[in-house]
């Protein structure tokens, strides 16, 4: 097939990350991608990364149409809808940077508007490519409980949204991916600490099939924390998201100890690499591992059911 040229539009800081993996995926004959350009509304950033990497800088997102066939947008959120939008209008798949969107209604838009011109939309919920996440969801046998904790140092990149749509949703999307089904909201807690919408939040879920899900995140955490913890009817599983640790506690026939412990490093692996092949490999018709866009559409879904309930008991 033709060679896919990509872009990536807003090379900030993340958006820089991006373009780096574009170009190191150039060099895989079998995905016949190229990064053609980058785009950013400064112009300064977009000559300074255009010229790292050896590619063509535009500051506005209308002068790429024509020259590339796909983008990854990795602007501020509030920007991500008009961007994307813009791009699937005309044609060009898209990898949009989570959250999908601010709003629901915009992000069934976009997922309405790819599916009409049978375009891909994938959104970058890159914790799905962790290595240790990926075995936790192989291993796990009928979860009955999990746990998970996202803790994080305050930083000003990420703060124009809710903690909900900043950290929280990463949760979201791997409890939705673990068990691919509709959770019930039993209750949610959010509080502000120094931004004028919430810096931490606390949810629990149940789902039909018994199973619970509690979610803590906060981003006014001293230290950085990624874990989930996961109970199955034979083991209890502590996967550690920034180490890669996965840890199994079971049940052993011995009188003295019949605890036992085993704990495997499943590797750090590259999530941003592995999730923009995934939206590539989607564009060429192989869409498996791909987090689509119906995907990012329920977890953002379950960003608004956890904040329309804190802010019914407000009253």
């Amino acid at each position: 097939m033709a060679k896919i040229r990509a872009a990536v539009v807003g090379v900030g800081y993340l958006g820089t990350f991006h373009s780096q993996k574009y170009k190191t995926l150039s060099e895989k004959p079998d995905l016949q991608v190229e990064l053609v350009a980058v785009c950013d509304s400064s112009q300064a950033q977009a000559e300074k990364v255009g010229e790292d990497l050896g590619v063509a800088a535009f500051y506005r997102a209308q002068d790429l149409v024509g020259k590339v066939d796909a983008v990854t947008i990795a602007t501020i959120t509030p920007a991500h809808y008009e961007t994307a939008k813009f791009f699937l209008q005309n044609n060009i798949h898209v990898n949009v940077e989570k959250p999908i969107c601010l709003k629901v209604e915009e992000a069934r838009e976009l997922v309405e508007l790819a599916r009409q011109k049978k375009l891909i939309l994938c959104v970058g919920h890159s914790e799905r490519f962790n290595p240790v996440f990926r075995e936790l969801k192989s291993s796990l046998q009928k979860p009955l409980f999990l746990e998970f904790n996202r803790y994080a140092p305050f930083r000003l990149r990420g703060s124009d949204v809710s903690v909900l749509h900043d950290l929280m949703i990463h949760d979201l999307d791997l409890m939705l991916d673990i068990h691919q089904a509709t959770p019930k909201l039993v209750r949610a807690k959010a509080g502000k600490v120094v931004t004028k919408s919430y810096d931490w939040c606390s949810a629990l879920f149940e789902f039909e099939s018994g199973l619970q899900c509690h979610i803590n995140c906060s981003r006014v955490s001293r230290e950085m924390i990624r874990s989930v913890r996961a109970i199955d009817d034979r083991h209890v599983w502590i996967a550690n998201l920034q180490t890669g640790d996965l840890e199994k506690t079971k049940m052993v026939d011995h009188a003295e100890n019949p605890v036992s412990h085993e704990i495997r490093n499943m590797g750090r692996g590259d999530n941003l690499l592995a999730e923009t092949e995934a939206f590539l490999r989607a564009i060429q018709g192989y869409p498996a591992g791909a987090v689509t866009g119906m995907d990012g559409l329920k977890a953002l879904e379950l960003v608004e059911q956890i904040s329309a309930m804190i802010d019914a008991q407000k009253g």
